[in-house]
């Protein structure tokens, strides 16, 4: 996860060595005590793979 405090971003990002085994609707169930103490970020969800490197 990274944050941004001035621009008021959250971006959290599950990193996969096979592409298909990345499921967003996962990772924001994973993330859901953390996103509630950022009430007020635009919250970034994001997939990463060796393709991606």
């Amino acid at each position: 996860m990274a944050v941004n405090r001035i621009e008021r971003v959250a971006t959290i990002a599950e990193v996969k060595i096979n592409r298909t085994k990345i499921s967003i609707p996962v990772l924001e169930e994973k993330t859901k005590k953390v996103i509630s103490e950022l009430k007020r970020y635009h919250i970034e969800y994001k997939g990463y793979s060796l393709e991606d490197m």
